[in-house]
């Protein structure tokens, strides 16, 4: 993991030994970084601090992994896991304990979390057959919140500090960012030349 300056000064942050990789970090609010790692074998989500202290904090049971960190504003850790079979999004407190908060019927499954400054989440699933952001209130209602034409998906969904949704599609033909604006209206914000893509867009 790097991190770029404004200057455009480009730091690597993060020295995984071996073979391991790290990858997908999230900032969390006191400015240290939730990241995903395999540098034990599989992938489990760590914590950076700012002294360069680097933590494993989840540990998943049996062959299941945890990755896609990100957190809340009362700073606990959203994240998928399939410990339990298939992809879901999991809820880790401060006090350690895992719960799972999706529950996806039949053979979908729901990955990508990302909080709303009032706690509410969004996140990707493919229960309806291809992939669609959904919004998950804190008393566990679920709405589809894109509805993507034709054969197009939409996943990836970041909330900024100021509300605006970003998410990647590929209604155009191939993956691009996507502003979701407060009226429901996708808006295409990146036009990436030739054969490229862009994707996973980040706060």
């Amino acid at each position: 993991i790097y991190h770029l300056a404004e200057t455009g000064d480009v730091t690597r942050i993060t020295n995984t030994p071996g073979n391991g990789e790290s990858w997908e970090p999230a900032p969390m609010l006191d400015g240290s970084i939730l990241f995903t790692s395999d540098r034990d074998g599989k992938r489990e989500v760590h914590h950076l601090a700012a002294e360069g202290e680097v933590v494993q904090i989840t540990n998943t049971p049996g062959d299941g992994e945890s990755w896609g960190p990100s957190s809340t504003p009362d700073g606990d850790i959203l994240f998928t896991s399939d410990r339990d079979g298939k992809r879901e999004v999991h809820h880790l407190a401060a006090e350690g304990e895992v719960v799972q908060i999706t529950n996806t019927p039949g053979d979908g499954e729901s990955w990508g979390p990302s909080s709303t400054p009032n706690g509410d989440i969004l996140f990707t699933s493919d229960r309806n057959g291809k992939r669609e952001i959904y919004h998950l209130t804190g008393t566990g209602n679920v709405t589809r919140i894109t509805n993507t034409p034709g054969n197009s998906e939409s996943w990836d969904p970041v909330l900024t500090p100021d509300g605006v949704i970003f998410l990647t599609s590929n209604r155009g033909g191939k993956r691009e960012v996507h502003h979701l604006t407060a009226e429901g209206e996708i808006v295409q914000i990146t036009n990436t030349p030739g054969n490229s893509e862009s994707w996973s867009p980040t706060q």
